[in-house]
């Protein structure tokens, strides 16, 4: 009976355990704002920040990532960024080409799709320098919206390579009624 009782005891712990983790995987997933994210493709590199600094290029000379400040959570009226930050684009004839897909979903589960348009293109620079986005993306958490999280999908595409990442990151918005 004891050999029988003790897997019975140790078959249910780690029901138990597995259950656990299941809901902190769902709680995480869910809930929390993820505020930065970091993508790569090969060497090419994407980076977004949701942010609330509108001068974050300023000082800004590509030889490091800038120094942001990402922000998870915006009160409602409140006005942010994403800002995309770039590495290890293939240049061709001297020239940098990315462009940048963007959809935002708003906590109550709205999705609005925007036109490919390009995120930087230019000149190339030295090996390691950070190209920023040329395009900004602003927003305002809705005076209306629910609380919950709002998102941004953004699909970054080197032009010349073809190599392409998709970056997300999140706010949690509605905490000031």
């Amino acid at each position: 009976m004891d050999g029988f009782f003790g897997r019975a005891v140790g078959f249910f712990r780690l029901i138990g355990l597995v259950l656990a983790f299941w809901v902190f995987a769902l709680a995480a997933n869910g809930q929390e704002p993820q505020p930065m994210d970091v993508q790569s493709d090969g060497t090419f590199t994407a980076y977004a920040y949701l942010t609330d600094n509108f001068d974050w290029l300023q000082g800004y000379d590509g030889t490091a990532l800038p120094a942001i400040t990402p922000k998870g959570e915006f009160a409602p009226g409140e006005r942010g960024a994403v800002a995309l930050v770039f590495s290890h684009p293939a240049p061709n004839g001297g020239l940098v080409r990315i462009s940048c897909q963007l959809t935002a979903t708003k906590p109550d589960g709205t999705v609005q799709k925007f036109d490919p348009d390009f995120c930087h293109y230019g000149p190339v620079g030295p090996a390691d320098i950070f190209y920023p986005s040329q395009t900004t993306f602003y927003f305002a958490a809705g005076e209306d919206e629910p609380p919950g999280l709002a998102r941004f999908d953004i699909a970054v595409r080197d032009l010349h390579s073809d190599r392409m990442v998709t970056l997300s990151v999140s706010y949690k918005t509605g905490g000031v009624q």
